[in-house]
């Protein structure tokens, strides 16, 4: 993977161009080795059934003590612990499924080896972020069940809708 990377970036970047501000954004997605595959609902009744209606899609999700240990890990490579920035999201209200971003802070040890910041997050992502608000994150979201109408009138008689 790296030699093709090496080949690919050589045919396509101009090196002179590029400055000390530079960085490249690496993604990896984790993904099963085989095709999706499909869990039945009730694997007991559904033992040598191949009814597809019967069946489950399944996806990958990341867990929060994983994503802690990930933390630690790249936070105990320095002795400042306040020199990372990390927040965790919970991710569709799936108990313990959780996504993390990390902004790696000037002092730890792996800045210098050139990472800034990691991202884990499932790719069923963008089903549930629309416009990047996820689902119970807007503030907006009491809004949602006032009527219309009461929600006209506050913003014509208030010039705008303040809450």
């Amino acid at each position: 993977m790296v030699l093709r990377f090496k080949e690919y970036w050589t045919s396509s970047v101009d090196e002179s161009y590029v400055t000390t501000d530079f960085y490249i954004d690496i993604g990896k997605e984790t993904c099963p080795q085989q095709l999706s595959k499909v869990i039945p609902q009730d694997p007991m009744a559904a033992e040598g059934n191949n009814n597809k209606e019967d069946m489950q899609a399944e996806t990958l999700l990341y867990k929060r003590c994983c994503l802690e240990s990930y933390s630690s890990q790249i936070s105990n490579s320095s002795a400042d612990e306040g020199s990372q920035k990390q927040v965790f999201y919970l991710f569709t209200m799936l108990g313990d499924s959780r996504s993390l971003m990390i902004k790696i802070g000037n002092r730890l040890k792996c800045r210098s080896t050139g990472l800034l910041y990691s991202q884990f997050y499932p790719s069923i992502k963008e089903v549930f972020a629309v416009g990047n608000i996820y689902p119970f994150a807007n503030t907006a979201i009491k809004t949602l069940t006032l009527d219309k109408k009461l929600r006209k009138t506050w913003e014509l008689v208030g010039g705008g809708l303040s809450y």
